[in-house]
């Protein structure tokens, strides 16, 4: 996409994929008989499954634009004709979709977008037999696609193309057409945002100069800044795409949005971020809808993208207390008035949105923040859970990374990370949104949690000295009870805290089966080995209320027996902001609901907080989301006094440079000092946030100085040395993905033989290796300096943005030649980088992998990377050791993949050199005399029988035995980094798994006499020996001279041909 147009083009793509993410959404959500009239305007080969996140985004904002509309239709109007003008329409089929529901007696729908956009459109219209039967007297106009005009008109639309700086054309057209003394509904639904500002107020004043008119405004928010890490990640999407938010910095907040309106002449202007209006103007059976589509557990990302988005409705007629209006209680008013109103709203008893007094609680200052060093710079998990293993070290377990939901053990201390021995297969099954809380000084118990969001966990596990043990209940007496068992029932997202002077854990709450949200208590006594449900009841009275059910609330003891809760969604999913104090032993829980101020009760008003004891006066609750709007960096922090009457004393931010985004994160303690490792949150489509740094917070920088300077304690039962994965460090490519382990990624599979690793010194010794026939990392071995260089936005501007590439789409994690489960889509570079490197392959993100072809004839060379990517060859060099590969080069084409998504078990005829640049991938190398094992066809070079050469990783205790008997070990595993060489000797079948995004440089050359291979195109290096070639014609002639003769004397002879065929192979192997 380059030229004069491109900054249009990229503005129009947006359009595209908004336009799929609607489709998506809609066929997921739709009733069953629901007519899509997307479907004109989505091509069948664009129509993916988003993931649950973008559907229910999207559905959101659907169901704001859809709600403006129809409220402005059915007011009523005697006689007045009405105008829906959609400012940046795109491809959206609103017009059509209140026109199939009956609205159409004089109205006029206008929809309005560049010309190249509305000429597509209006053709898709006038042709479509879905489209056209709810029009009346259409008339299609043409002429220069450039040109403002009227591209098709009937008497119920019009579609027009114009930029929308051209207000002068514009006005005169609604002049000719009657439309100026109508009554308008101008609605933008995140297109006014790309454009200049200045010319986005000139539309908005010239909007607001017409009679009767409204303008309903869609469009992003950065209420806490640009440095929020959803408005980073926000921010930095759209400026990679070159689609700049124009406008956004200028007006960051509702007020400053409802101020830009009034300015521009709107006298009434009502705004809410679409928290608001999910929580205020949708019923529950409207929430309850799409959780009964699609599986959903996105809840903090959800509330995170609908409080970044603003829907400002202005008017510049009718009153404040138009029963019309979005908001009965505006914005607009108390600005108005000389205030500048509080962004917090929050539903009321009578369902209104009711505005908040600003704070009494002032910011009390800074939590100070350093970053624990760690050998590998990154520590990626999300939803894990962590608890204390002594005073020195917190021990984390589970959670969701870059490579799924894991089990793995990491043991934080003040200096280090350190992964946890492997202790055998007996342990906890990989999991997220469980708990992990210390019953005693050696003992911590595992509960509940869930792998996918319908299937949630109800197993108990309990760690010591190292090791799991599962619990199971004495003698299996649940059986005896008629009522089920006494055990909780599976759950995620619950509570669960400790006496350990009892040896008990209580468990509150979570998500059941089903989404069942829970309220019941349950208590494990260590020293009896038994779970028992306990009854409630409040320390006022049996007539008092106890805590609702919730999920994702925040919990902590302040006592032996004795705790505090939080906050949390209810079953409505309302967001709760009460307070108890709980009280329990192993037969009942007495609770106290704590009187809170409403200023107060704002700032507990946020779900999936950590809610921490920091000393025997205080506790801390930490981050979550907010239940209202989102929640300001100084408000990160809140000190709660429980010393004598439990009270809220402060609020504060955490000072760092870039800050944490405290979503899915653990809490402890580690000599007192607060340690916050993990969490992030996928940013609705703009790209995955990850917390990368584990950091020690205190008020006192003293403190964490000495924290840092302290040596770590040894912990028992863990290893005391880093593993090689957190030895080495990823340079090159920093993503979202980080740094892999070895505990979580890379299973043991003991019958692999250890690759040979040497250092080549010289030509001689690499002539060696080859001449030995085995494998190898190349130790010490320097390719120049794309190690160092290659990242991310080095790459999109070395090769171009725009330039064109085809690459493999696959919505599985493992590619296969043989049953073509990918496509090959047309693409633009800076768009494949920006999409590998944002988020995780998955049905609704698929993976995506460039093996690069020649520039100049695909069809007929090999690529090679001087003259296909030139921009970059200077980056990579051959060792002047490696001589001989230059001297009989083949190709060198230029790899660069998602992560996920693995490369087919194959084998290529020349040998050849991959070096791995950028990120960590998983390879597998099988030895030639296994061929027989893994089926390759006759002169083919890809296995047809082994279409998953991972397919060990997803072995677990259900898999059948037919399913394991198709894996066919390799005989080399190896775990690539940044700067490895791996010499790959001819027809060695091989395959590899990213499990990072990836680049590397992969050159083939032949090592063999030139006559050996078969003349004529050889593209991709894999035609076959000359020798295989004309041995394949000579057996032909074989097996046509049994032609004949009965079928068991021609099988017999053939086969004892064949055996004699092989016995003389392995003879020729043994002597070699």
């Amino acid at each position: 996409m380059a030229g004069v147009n491109s900054e249009k083009e990229r503005i129009q793509g947006t359009n595209d994929s908004s336009i799929v993410s609607n489709y998506s959404t809609e066929q997921i959500y739709a009733s069953d008989g629901h007519s899509s009239y997307f479907t004109p305007f989505v091509g069948i080969d664009r129509v993916r499954r988003r993931s649950p996140l973008i559907n229910r985004g999207s559905w959101l904002l659907m169901r704001c634009v859809e709600h403006v509309v129809q409220s402005f239709l059915t007011e009523c109007s005697p006689g007045a004709k009405k105008v829906v003008v959609n400012l940046g329409c795109g491809y959206d089929p609103l017009p059509f979709e209140f026109l199939s529901q009956g609205f159409q007696d004089n109205i006029l729908y206008v929809d309005i977008d560049y010309p190249a956009v509305i000429s597509i459109k209006a053709q898709k219209v006038a042709s479509d037999p879905q489209l056209t039967p709810l029009l009346h007297n259409i008339q299609q106009e043409t002429g220069p696609a450039h040109q403002p005009q009227v591209r098709i008109r009937s008497d119920e639309y019009l579609a027009i193309g114009c930029n929308l700086e051209q207000l002068d054309w514009l006005n005169a057209l609604f002049e000719k057409e009657g439309i100026l003394d109508c009554e308008i509904l101008f609605t933008a639904e995140v297109s006014v945002t790309y454009m200049r500002t200045e010319a986005a107020n000139a539309l908005i004043k010239w909007a607001g100069s017409l009679p009767n008119a409204k303008f309903s405004f869609l469009e992003q928010l950065i209420p806490d800044g640009p440095d929020h890490p959803f408005a980073r990640t926000m921010l930095k999407h759209f400026e990679s795409l070159k689609t700049p938010l124009q406008s956004v910095r200028a007006y960051p907040t509702l007020q400053s949005q409802v101020k830009r309106f009034m300015a521009y002449g709107w006298e009434n202007v009502h705004a809410s971020d679409l928290l608001g209006f999910w929580a205020n103007k949708m019923n529950n059976s409207e929430k309850d809808h799409p959780w009964r589509c699609e599986e959903f557990d996105e809840w903090e990302e959800f509330y995170l993208f609908a409080q970044h988005y603003c829907l400002l409705l202005a008017q510049n007629h009718g009153t404040d207390n138009d029963p019309n209006t979005l908001f009965f209680k505006s914005v607009a008013t108390n600005i108005s008035k000389g205030g500048e109103s509080c962004s917090s709203w929050q539903l009321c008893s009578d369902g209104l949105v009711e505005e908040l007094v600003p704070l009494v609680y002032a910011s009390s200052g800074d939590f100070h923040a350093k970053v624990i060093p760690t050998p590998s710079k990154k520590f990626l998990s999300r939803f894990g859970a962590a608890e204390a293993l002594n005073e020195s070290a917190i021990m984390h377990y589970g959670g969701l990374t870059v490579a799924g939901r894991t089990n793995e053990h990491i043991v934080i201390s003040s200096t280090s990370l350190f992964a946890q021995k492997p202790y055998g297969d007996h342990s906890p099954k990989a999991r997220m949104c469980h708990t992990l809380t210390k019953i005693d000084e050696n003992i911590h118990l595992l509960f509940g949690g869930r792998t996918a969001p319908t299937n949630v966990l109800g197993d108990t596990w309990l760690y010591g000295s190292g090791k799991w043990k599962q619990w199971q209940y004495p003698g299996e007496q649940w059986r005896l009870f008629a009522s089920g068992p006494v055990f909780p029932r599976p759950r995620s997202r619950h509570c669960a805290v400790a006496n350990k002077s009892r040896k008990e854990v209580l468990v509150f709450g979570g998500i059941g089966e089903g989404n069942e949200v829970l309220g019941d208590w349950h208590v494990f006594n260590l020293e009896k080995q038994t779970w028992s449900q306990v009854i409630v009841t409040n320390a006022q009275g049996s007539n008092e209320r106890t805590p609702p059910p919730r999920f994702a609330a925040s919990m902590c003891t302040i006592a032996d027996g004795v705790a505090i809760m939080t906050g949390g969604i209810d079953g409505d999913q309302n967001v709760l902001h009460d307070m108890w104090k709980v009280m329990w032993n192993e037969t009942e829980v007495i609770v106290e609901q704590i009187t809170l101020h409403p200023q107060v009760k704002r700032l507990l008003w946020r779900f999936g907080a950590q809610l921490v004891k920091i000393s025997d006066m205080e506790l801390l609750l930490i981050g979550g989301v907010s239940g209202g709007s989102l929640m300001r960096t100084p408000e990160t922090i809140v000190t709660i006094d429980v010393s004598n009457d439990i009270r809220v004393t402060g609020t504060y931010a955490i000072s760092i440079e870039l800050s944490p985004l405290l979503v899915g994160f653990t809490a402890g303690l580690i000599r007192g000092t607060l340690v916050l490792a993990g969490g992030g949150a996928v940013c609705f489509g703009f790209g995955a946030e990850w917390n990368t740094n584990v950091l020690a917070v205190s008020r006192n920088a003293n403190q964490l100085e000495a924290l840092l300077s302290q040596a770590t304690r040894e912990v028992d039962g863990l290893i005391t040395e880093s593993p090689a994965i957190f030895e080495r460090k990823f340079e090159g490519c920093q993503t979202t993905y980080g740094t892999p382990s070895l505990n979580g990624i890379l299973k043991s599979l003991s019958h692999c033989r250890d690759i040979l690793r040497v250092r080549i010194n010289s030509g001689e010794d690499f002539a060696a290796l080859i001449a030995n026939g085995e494998p190898a990392i190349l130790e010490g071995i320097r390719f120049g300096t794309c190690v160092e260089k290659w990242n991310w936005e080095y790459l999109k501007k070395r090769v171009g943005e725009d330039r064109q590439i085809i690459v493999h789409s696959s919505t599985t994690s493992q590619m296969s030649f043989t049953t073509k489960n990918f496509t090959y889509e047309k693409t633009t570079f800076g768009a494949f980088i920006n999409a590998i490197s944002s988020a995780p392959s998955s049905a609704s993100q698929p993976g995506l992998y460039l093996r690069s072809i020649s520039a100049s004839s695909p069809a007929k060379q090999p690529a090679n990377l001087e003259i296909d990517f030139p921009e970059l060859a200077c980056d990579f060099n051959l060792p002047s050791e490696l001589k001989f590969v230059q001297d009989n080069l083949h190709s060198s084409p230029l790899r660069i993949s998602s992560a996920d998504v693995g490369m087919w078990l194959h084998f290529d005829v020349t040998a050849n050199v991959l070096f791995h640049v950028v990120g960590a991938k998983r390879f597998r190398l099988w030895h030639p005399h296994r061929a027989l094992e893994l089926g390759f066809p006759p002169g083919g070079s890809s296995s047809a029988t082994i279409l998953n050469p991972f397919s060990d990783l997803s072995i677990t205790a259900t898999t059948t035995a037919s399913e394991r008997a198709k894996f066919v070990p390799p005989d080399y595993d190896i775990l690539l980094h940044p700067g490895d060489a791996i010499f790959i000797p001819p027809v060695f079948p091989h395959a590899a798994l990213p499990v990072t995004p990836c680049v590397a440089v992969n050159v083939f050359f032949r090592d063999l006499d030139r006559e050996r291979y078969a003349p004529g195109k050889d593209v991709y290096g894999n035609r076959d020996l000359v020798a295989y070639e004309r041995g394949r014609q000579v057996l032909g002639k074989i097996v046509r001279e049994f032609e004949g003769l009965p079928e068991w004397v021609r099988r017999f002879y053939l086969e004892r041909l064949g055996a004699e065929v092989i016995e003389k192979a392995r003879e020729g192997w043994n002597s070699g």
